[in-house]
């Protein structure tokens, strides 16, 4: 119950600014990290109730749709507010209902409610991808660039790609040479890996995080019998901030995938 309770808590200090610095957003954080300190300080000993566990998960849930039905969906929609986007809302209402169906029903748990709350997710991943297509981040064009690299059978991590920000103060001194950033791909290169897929068929490579979101949590679902693992999967997907994670084409869904599975 108490790392459930971090974990909602961190959802929302992630939520105060987008993971961007700020006193409030430290402070949950550093509540977040004493709940998930004192709970898995605990593993060894008396555990909370099933019941208890599955209702803090529930009322995570609860408030996620509340936060994501009142906050910006993402960065670079035409339209950020929620208002706006009816589907959207209704979506986020359907996994809110079927969260709740997976602790009040779970002899169908596994079967029918989980199930429609990962399509669900899927079908609003989806939306999200197609309503913002351009967002301007540097980590889909150094992952366009490292592809095609990869396409040629050149190494990704030596390639440069454009800087397409207004200036060069978000790299470090020397870093922009003649409008071009001077380092390759970033990131480890199981990353690109996984996107490859997305790439060859011609899709934006956030699908392929889309997929990785939605494997950890099929993966998190699986790990044990009974309703906690679907309902923090549930949590974890409709943590405010995923939607906006998901539209920057941020490589965390990838990590998540394989520690989900380990």
């Amino acid at each position: 119950a108490l790392v459930g309770f971090g974990a909602v808590i961190l959802g929302y200090a992630l939520q105060v600014r987008n993971g961007v610095y700020d006193p409030v957003a430290r402070a949950g954080a550093l509540l977040a990290a004493i709940c998930v300190g004192a709970g898995a300080a605990r593993l060894r000993g008396p555990r909370g109730s099933e019941p208890m566990v599955a209702g803090v998960l529930v009322a995570g849930l609860l408030a996620n749709g509340l936060a994501l039905a009142s906050a910006p969906i993402a960065m670079y929609l035409a339209e950020p507010d929620p208002a706006s986007h009816p589907a959207f809302l209704a979506g986020v209402g359907a996994a809110v209902a079927f969260g709740v169906l997976i602790a009040a029903d779970p002899r169908r748990a596994r079967r029918f409610w989980f199930p429609a709350l990962l399509a669900v997710y899927a079908l609003l991943g989806i939306w999200l991808i197609e309503m913002s297509p351009r967002p301007r981040i540097d980590v889909l064009t150094v992952f366009r660039h490292a592809l095609a690299a990869l396409a040629r059978l050149d190494s990704p991590y030596s390639i440069t790609f454009p800087n397409i920000y207004p200036d060069e103060s978000l790299y470090g001194a020397g870093l922009v040479v003649d409008g071009q950033v001077q380092f390759g791909f970033p990131y480890p290169p199981l990353s690109l890996l996984m996107a490859l897929p997305a790439d060859i068929l011609r899709l934006d490579v956030r699908y392929a995080q889309l997929g990785s979101l939605l494997a950890a949590a099929a993966w998190m679902g699986a790990c044990a019998p009974g309703r906690v693992p679907l309902l923090a999967a549930a949590a974890l997907l409709f943590t405010p901030r995923t939607f906006f994670v998901l539209e920057q084409g941020w490589t965390e869904s990838m990590v998540l995938c394989w520690a989900a599975l380990t």
